[in-house]
Formats: C-alpha cells, structure tokens, sequence
C-alpha cells in the first residue's frame, strides 16, 4: 500500500505575519541542556525596528537581565542568547546576541525539569491551555515542599521579573513608539488527519487567518512547582 510519506500528513503551514510584533526569545542553558527556551512577544506602537535597532534593545535586555534575573537562579544555569524577530513580515528585521548571564542565587541545583510557571494575564477569556512562561529559576532552598515554592521566593520573582519587565520595555528603540508584552493566538481549534496506511488520526491545530493579539495586563508566579521534561534530555 502506497500513500504521502508520513512526515507530510497534516504538515503545519507557515505561521501568518503579526504586524507590529517582536517575538523575544531567551536562550538558557540548564544544567546539561543548552536549548532551554522562554519565549514572549511584545508589541511597539512606532516605527519598525532595523537590525541596529533590535541588537541594541537586546544588548539592554541583557544588561537587564543580569540585575533582575540572574539573583533568581543558581550558577548551574546560564542565559546564553537573546533572539528578537520583527514578525510584520517574512522579510522584516531580526537579531541575535550572545549572552554570558550566569546565575548568582545561592543553594543547590532542583532537577532540570523543575521551572518557575509564571502566567500572563489577558482579558480575553477562552477554553484551553493558556499563556504562561517557564522560567528556569529556584534552588532546593526556595521550595516550600515537594511540589510547591515558597512564598519567599514567589515574591522575588514577581518584583524581577516586574522589574525586568519595565527594562524591557524602555529599551524601545527611537521612533519605536510604546512597547508592551502581549500574548499572539496562532491556532483555532484542529482538524482530525487521518494517515491512509496506518488508520490513526492525528489532531492539527487549525492555523488562524489573522492572528489573535491580546495585551498582557498582570503576570502572576504560580505556587506550584512546573516542569518542562524536554530540559532532562534523552537517555
């Protein structure tokens, strides 16, 4: 029996362009794990960015990051690249800067998988999984229990990140009008694929038109201890 080879069943097409969008990536080494990745995207009001501009606004958010978020993580850790795609377009700015941000906090390492969930609030509401970062930040010391982190942790974080948050945002580049974190919606629903050889259907998320862009009005650290099982690596 002959049918598509089975990578092609229900392949993704292109993401749609999100004018007026930069999708900010944080490249982190945790542990043995070099590709570690916190994703946000931010919205500028303005003028597009040039490469200038968003080497720039990275080498800021680095610097920032060593004040405000490397208290928040131990030495095993390292945020090692920022990456910054203006995605109004497949042919708009992008940059990349090496990073050298170790951890300063004191205490033993957790498991790789072991993440700080920090939601992002929107006024949106809808069903389904909903935006959230995982950071790699905390010690053994910071936990309140095997599942959670402490309250005296909880609040550090808020007040960095928060901070942090602030830093990035005044990094704008000239021109480039208000700068704020947002939450993008690529997907609506899915459709169920079917593989003409072996039977078994396979869920695809359904791409929106016009991608959804929602403001992040609040960020709020989650009790409950996250985990992100790709960062232990394959035996």
């Amino acid at each position: 029996m002959s049918g598509p080879p089975a990578g092609t069943l229900g392949a993704m097409p292109p993401l749609p362009s999100v004018p007026k969008v930069i999708k900010l990536d944080l490249v982190w080494k945790v542990g043995e794990d070099l590709t570690a990745l916190v994703r946000q995207f931010w919205q500028y009001t303005g003028t597009a960015p040039s490469t200038a501009n968003l080497t720039s606004m990275l080498d800021s958010i680095s610097s920032s990051s060593t004040t405000e978020l490397a208290p928040l993580y131990n030495s095993g850790n390292e945020l090692t690249q920022l990456e910054a795609v203006d995605l109004s377009s497949p042919t708009s700015a992008q940059a990349i800067v090496a990073a050298a941000v170790t951890g300063t906090r004191s205490g033993s390492s957790l498991s790789a998988d072991a993440c700080m969930v920090v939601g992002n609030v929107i006024n949106r509401r809808y069903r389904g999984g909903h935006s959230r970062s995982y950071w790699p930040f905390g010690t053994v010391t910071d936990l309140a229990s095997a599942q959670s982190w402490s309250t005296g942790f909880t609040g550090p974080v808020l007040t960095n990140l928060n901070a942090w948050g602030a830093d990035v945002a005044a990094s704008v580049w000239s021109g480039g009008g208000a700068l704020d974190q947002v939450n993008v919606s690529f997907f609506e629903g899915f459709v169920a694929v079917e593989n003409p050889i072996t039977h078994r259907y396979r869920n695809v998320p359904t791409v929106r038109a016009t991608p959804l862009v929602d403001l992040v009005i609040d960020i709020v650290p989650r009790i409950r201890i996250g985990s992100q099982r790709r960062r232990l690596g394959k035996s």
